[in-house]
């Protein structure tokens, strides 16, 4: 809001000091710049989206992986709580759980 009165009172300002042509050049050159400036804004607004949806996207797939390095982690610890190693063909099943 302060913005645009702050512009109001610089144009007035250079409008005293400087003839017309010279400020019609000034404006002008203004509004050639605008348009670059929006492109960029664009562009750097679209950079921001995807890098925030990327990272949301990994953290996802980590929090899957996680899990299901959890869950094989407990099902290896319930497997060999369960075999005894000492028979023949019990250590042979035990041999191919950690395989």
């Amino acid at each position: 809001m302060f913005q645009p009165f702050c512009m109001i009172a610089d144009t007035v300002a250079i409008v005293e000091f400087v003839s017309e042509p010279v400020f019609m050049r000034l404006i002008g050159g203004r509004l050639q710049l605008r348009a670059p400036l929006v492109r960029l804004y664009q562009e750097v607004e679209v950079f921001r989206r995807r890098a925030i949806s990327d990272t949301a996207v990994t953290v996802e797939r980590m929090e899957v992986a996680r899990t299901e390095y959890r869950g094989a982690l407990m099902w290896m610890k319930d497997v060999s709580e369960v075999l005894d190693p000492d028979t023949s063909k019990q250590l042979q099943k035990f041999r191919m759980v950690f395989i």
